[in-house]
């Protein structure tokens, strides 16, 4: 029984006339909302309600949400609580009818719905004083028990994984390819190819399908990344569509029993609760365009169709890491932009992260060194190929006279050691063809949406901040979001709301003391220092990982995968572990860092990501690897090793006694790996971190 008998009449069983309610609704899918909300009405004053009493239309709207809940265990007061004042029956039948299957739609569903409740409401708006419009994408829901029914159609090939999680972390890295095909061979419940169909015959633009369950998204734990997203040109015969799309909904299923979320959930306290796993369908927020360009090869002309939207990104209703200036505020949070599709804004790529106290401020100001610190290369969906693919983001422009159109007020031009934003006065900066404007000089620095006061009239920073500000009070804790911004074919600007969740706090907001110490004592010292946090234990192992000697490696994934299992090491992992190692670790290009998954490195204690002339570093903060090592409390400290308030220890990482070998003999990895035995080389001593980011200061020390 799903909904509160003490907050419903009690004229008839609950549990019956809910079943009736949602048959009801399920069999008149194809009429209108009005018609169906009317035939609802009938069965329940037939039942003994009436739709005059406020107390017999809040029933209904109980019961409505907790369809879409699935579970009156799951405890997420606000969202209940806010899908009921906010949504009127008839916005509520609408998400009932776009369901498909019983069970939770997950709560990254529920989040994103809750959301878009707050910031359209006619109160809200009139209270915080939002003039920006807000949409959110056409979506379809497929509930948590249909993976049930998907496991138990295909008990034979999956049923030997069901206890999977409870498998050492060899064993569930063993199973992974076994495992993917398993999911993929096996049958689809013929139900759902129904419905299916029924989308594909009803979308007929870009769809991406993600991953709702029970647990992602909750106060506790943001599960962020842990589970599988996929985007679909949707192009191609109606088989092909079909087949894509079911392909999709398997590999998220499959996702559930990844080595990442398995050992999340296990330090997060939350293994031995059934992960049920709703699916989000949506439509892609973006728009086509066309780029046109010669083969650099033959010469002749080529085309590529993408789809992408305007910009994208996640913003932080309280900025805890990016405060660089006295004048800006935690309160006000902090936004991370991109250009094209969101992927980049939550993966270890470059974006441009910017406080709402002062949005056009950027802490380096020499503009060649920001011209490399911000995107240069954008994602998009390239509706011919059926992928993401990455392209230069000057490349689109030059060659989409349409794309160009719609981006341009996001670039700054650097000439002549300035940089100018882009807008129609400054046109002349790119006069003549296309081959001879100065394309390879933009900067994507978002300087027309954040410093002027109105850009397709709105105060981007503003809107952003008095947003922050309802969904606060309104979820009762701070968020974090996802948005993507387009402008329609009429040149209106869109904004769309895409996740919604509580922004995990660590120690974040708590005052560290660093303790006394011995200069002899420093391996690390930062005092340009972002972050806060301390290890609370010592470790007795340092990992290094030289940059030089990774860039030379020819194969960076085997440097992964040894990282991974020295943390693991039956010698390692319980003495405790910080990492240091080169560029943006986690990074899906090998080449920008270390590739490792977050299961590899879930046991340690400390991460030091440090940057050189050969790899660059920054704090990343809003992407998923940022909130995968917050949410386990892994301490997390950047530096620029050559800058001249970073003390960098080089010498003593580089010459101290490493016992990789010891415990990989055969990974052939001890050239580019130096794991140092602290306690083994210095009796009694171990590597402590601490970070103070009011203070500025940072210390890796072994004591």
């Amino acid at each position: 029984m799903l909904v509160d008998v003490k907050e419903a009449p009690t004229r008839l069983d609950v549990s019956k006339l809910q079943n009736k309610v949602r048959r009801l609704i399920q069999e008149h899918r194809g009429e209108s909302v009005s018609e169906i909300k009317e035939k609802v009405w009938r069965l329940l004053e037939h039942a003994g309600y009436s739709r005059r009493s406020p107390r017999d239309r809040k029933f209904l709207k109980q019961m409505l949400v907790e369809f879409l809940v699935g579970d009156r265990r799951l405890k997420i007061p606000s969202i209940r609580k806010i899908l009921i004042e906010y949504r009127n029956v008839d916005q509520l039948i609408i998400m009932v009818l776009r369901q498909f299957g019983q069970g939770t739609i997950g709560l990254k569903a529920l989040g994103m719905e809750a959301a878009y409740a707050v910031l359209t409401h006619p109160k809200i708006r009139e209270k915080y004083d939002i003039q920006m419009p807000i949409h959110k994408p056409r979506s379809y829901y497929l509930g948590s028990n249909l993976l049930l029914e998907f496991l138990r159609l295909n008990e034979r090939t999956l049923g030997k994984y069901r206890r999977l999680k409870y498998e050492s972390f060899e064993k569930i890295m063993s199973v992974q390819e076994e495992l993917e095909q398993d999911f993929l061979n096996a049958q689809m419940p013929p139900r759902v190819i129904r419905y299916l169909e029924y989308i594909i015959d009803e979308v007929h633009r870009p769809i991406i399908v993600r991953s709702s369950s029970k647990l992602e998204d909750n106060p506790d734990a943001s599960f962020a990344g842990k589970y599988a997203s996929y985007f679909l040109a949707n192009e191609g015969s109606r088989e092909e569509r079909l087949a894509a799309l079911e392909r999709a909904i398997k590999m998220i299923w499959r996702s559930v029993f990844n080595p990442d979320a398995i050992i999340y959930r296990l330090k997060m306290g939350f293994l031995r609760r059934d992960e049920q796993m709703g699916i989000l369908l949506q439509k892609v927020i973006g728009r086509k365009f066309d780029v046109v360009y010669p083969d650099p090869k033959t010469g002749k002309t080529c085309r590529r169709r993408l789809f992408a939207p305007v910009f994208a990104g996640v913003g932080f209703s309280r900025n805890l890491i990016y405060i660089l200036s006295p004048r800006i505020r935690q309160e006000d949070g902090v936004v991370r932009l991109v250009i094209g599709l969101g992927t980049r804004a939550v993966e270890r790529n470059r974006a441009y992260e910017a406080s709402l106290s002062i949005p056009g401020f950027f802490p380096e100001r020499d503009p060649y060194r920001k011209q490399k610190m911000t995107q240069s290369t954008m994602d998009c969906l390239d509706l011919q190929k059926n992928e993401i693919v990455h392209v230069p983001a000057s490349w689109a422009a030059k060659y989409s006279g349409k794309f160009y159109e719609l981006v341009y007020p996001f670039f700054s031009v650097l000439k002549d050691g300035f940089l100018r934003p882009l807008s129609s006065q400054h046109e002349i900066i790119f006069e003549g063809t296309p081959e001879k404007r100065e394309w390879d000089n933009i900067v994507i620095d978002f300087h027309n949406i954040l410093s002027y006061p109105k850009w397709k009239g709105i105060n981007f920073p503003s809107e952003m901040k008095k947003m922050f500000r309802a969904l606060e009070d309104a979820f009762g804790y701070p968020v974090d979001i996802e948005f993507a911004g387009t402008l329609d074919e009429q040149g209106r600007f869109r904004f769309y709301i895409l996740q919604s969740r509580a922004q995990i706090f660590s120690e974040a907001l708590q005052e560290v003391k660093i303790p006394r110490y011995k200069q002899q004592d420093v391996i690390i010292e930062n005092n340009i220092c972002l972050t806060t946090g301390k290890t609370r234990e010592g470790s007795e192992y340092l990992i290094f990982v030289d940059s030089a000697a990774y860039k030379n490696f020819p194969d960076k994934q085997t440097i992964a995968r040894a990282i991974g299992k020295i943390v693991h090491h039956p010698r390692v992992q319980p003495a405790g572990c910080i990492a240091i190692l080169p560029g943006r670790t986690g990074s899906n290009n090998p080449e920008l860092g270390v590739p490792v998954h977050f299961s590899e490195i879930s046991e340690l204690k400390g991460l030091v990501e440090y940057g050189d002339e050969i790899l660059t570093t920054d704090i990343s903060y809003g992407t998923h690897f940022y909130s995968e090592i917050r949410d386990v409390n892994i301490q997390f400290m950047p530096v620029q090793k050559n800058d001249p308030q970073v003390f960098f220890n080089e010498a003593f990482l580089k010459n101290a006694p490493s016992v990789t070998r010891e415990l990989l003999p055969d990974a052939g990895v001890e050239g580019v790996i130096r794991v140092i035995h602290l306690t083994a080389a210095f009796p009694s001593q171990k590597a402590y971190l601490f970070m103070n980011g009011l203070s500025k200061k940072g210390v890796l020390i072994k004591r």
